[in-house]
């Protein structure tokens, strides 16, 4: 509530690192995001024995789903369903576009290639379809923080360039995942050994 009420320009609200990955914690994810974007969440602050609402302003909100490399059982009996198109449709189905200030918008999280922004696409110009949207009308946020994906950023942002609104850098997890896909090669680059100053070491 306080990161809602902080005048930030967006916030990202989390299903999938800050989330149990079990069904009772995630639909409870669920609906606080949904009463978040309609601007209905409140809690009773014991302390100052008072009940703390959203406050009006033009702060953006992000939903982030779970990765394309999580699934998500019991929707289809016998079968698994992608955790992404899971989050992102209850989102979307849950929520009266009339209701919003802003385009919908979500935080891509794990991408490892240009490819997988077509899906993403695919799936956000599909549910614009289904509401007779404009085909650009949901917007995103996408997070780098895989080593492949570092070189294709400019493919991933052109596969997205109707919805992308930006693409952030994942200062911890690139680093590592860079060391894990450069362990068989003479001499990798370690994109996280770099001076306080942000210059790389000299050879």
């Amino acid at each position: 509530m306080k990161m809602l009420n902080s005048g930030a320009p967006g916030v990202m609200l989390d299903l999938e690192d800050s989330c149990v990955n079990e069904w009772s914690q995630h639909e409870l994810g669920v609906t606080n995001i949904l009463a978040c974007l309609r601007g209905e969440l409140t809690y009773y602050d014991k302390k100052r024995d008072r009940q703390v609402a959203i406050k009006p302003s033009g702060t953006v909100i992000f939903t982030r789903p779970r990765g394309l490399h999580l699934n998500q059982a019991g929707v289809i009996a016998g079968e698994l369903t992608s955790a992404s198109l899971f989050d992102i449709c209850r989102v979307f189905y849950g929520i009266d576009i009339a209701e919003l200030k802003y385009p919908l918008c979500f935080y891509i999280p794990k991408s490892e290639s240009a490819e997988e922004a077509c899906w993403w696409r695919d799936l956000f110009q599909a549910l614009a379809k289904w509401r007779g949207l404009p085909h650009d009308y949901i917007k995103c946020m996408a997070l780098v923080e895989s080593h492949p994906l570092a070189f294709q950023m400019e493919e991933f942002a052109y596969n997205l360039r109707d919805h992308l609104i930006g693409l952030n850098l994942g200062r911890w997890d690139l680093p590592e995942s860079a060391r894990a896909h450069a362990r068989d090669m003479p001499s990798p680059r370690d994109p996280g050994d770099r001076r306080d100053d942000g210059a790389l070491p000299q050879p």
